[in-house]
């Protein structure tokens, strides 16, 4: 079943939450004063939050963070990894971090004093009663708006088009699957079908990537195209070990890199985030292969 209400979530989501932005600045809409001291209840992945209506301070994991920036907030603190993608370092600049998704500093987003913690469910859920003691916390399932017009734009060649993404990295070679974000955009959200390769783990839940050594490569035959990335937070690390494994003797064996069909992808492929989501559609968007030699 295609996840097709994840657009639906994140509108919730942006109006029982970031919304109140808007009310916090002194006015609310119509130019009546603001109230003082309210809450509204957020519901999200992970249950109903009592939120503060004037927020000020708000402290994000991931793809909250670009959720925060598109609309007009800068989060006071983010994650070490959200820090690292190369699209948001010139909007986080000064902007405090916490530690890693897997171990956040607690007692530093403490000391931070925020009113409101929110990011994906899957991060969240791991430290949200420890986190919900700090602050409101909210966990959500983001989704991206245009999987829609990338499927009208498709028509036809929807199901007849198979991609496979792939971290390429010569210690760290995968190929990605549902359940994380690159490949619930990638398969789930467009509607592309997943190459015969990958097909079978696919279908297990527990599966999110298929780990594969350079032997294996092999795996990708019949994909129509490739995307490889990589995301070590050294941009000349990344280019480099993505060189290594495109160039390997097996990797260019494969049908689609003999016919040109290998694009490099940036660190939003792998950002867990709205705006990252939105350039990943723009990429897929791009390639005249997805769209159609008449497009």
């Amino acid at each position: 079943m295609k996840k097709t209400n994840r657009a639906a979530r994140l509108a919730l989501l942006l109006a029982a939450v970031f919304a109140f932005f808007g009310c916090g600045a002194g006015e609310a809409e119509g130019g009546e004063p603001a109230s003082s001291g309210g809450t509204r209840t957020a519901e999200h992945g992970l249950g109903e939050t009592e939120v503060p209506e004037n927020l000020e301070r708000v402290v994000t994991f991931l793809s909250a963070a670009d959720v925060a920036l598109a609309v007009g907030v800068e989060p006071v603190a983010v994650d070490d990894e959200t820090a690292q993608f190369e699209y948001l370092t010139d909007r986080l600049e000064g902007v405090e971090t916490f530690g890693s998704i897997s171990e956040p500093y607690l007692e530093k987003i403490a000391t931070l004093e925020p009113d409101l913690i929110i990011g994906p469910d899957v991060v969240v859920e791991q430290v949200y009663d420890e986190l919900s003691q700090i602050a409101p916390t909210v966990g959500v399932e983001f989704g991206e708006a245009k999987a829609q017009d990338f499927q009208e734009a498709m028509n036809d060649r929807l199901g007849e088009t198979e991609v496979a993404t792939m971290r390429a990295s010569p210690e760290n070679l995968r190929f990605d699957l549902p359940g994380i974000f690159i490949g619930d955009v990638t398969y789930n959200d467009t509607g592309l079908p997943i190459p015969p390769g990958p097909r079978e783990p696919a279908e297990n839940p527990e599966d999110y990537t298929l780990e594969i050594s350079k032997e294996q490569f092999g795996l990708a035959e019949g994909s129509d195209a490739l995307f490889v990335w990589n995301v070590t937070g050294e941009p000349e690390k990344d280019e480099r070990e993505i060189a290594e494994v495109t160039n390997d003797p097996l990797f260019r064996r494969l049908e689609a890199v003999r016919n040109g069909n290998v694009y490099t992808m940036d660190g939003h492929w792998f950002s867990e985030s709205v705006l990252g989501a939105d350039m990943v559609f723009d990429d897929l968007d791009e390639e005249r292969l997805l769209r159609g030699s008449d497009s």
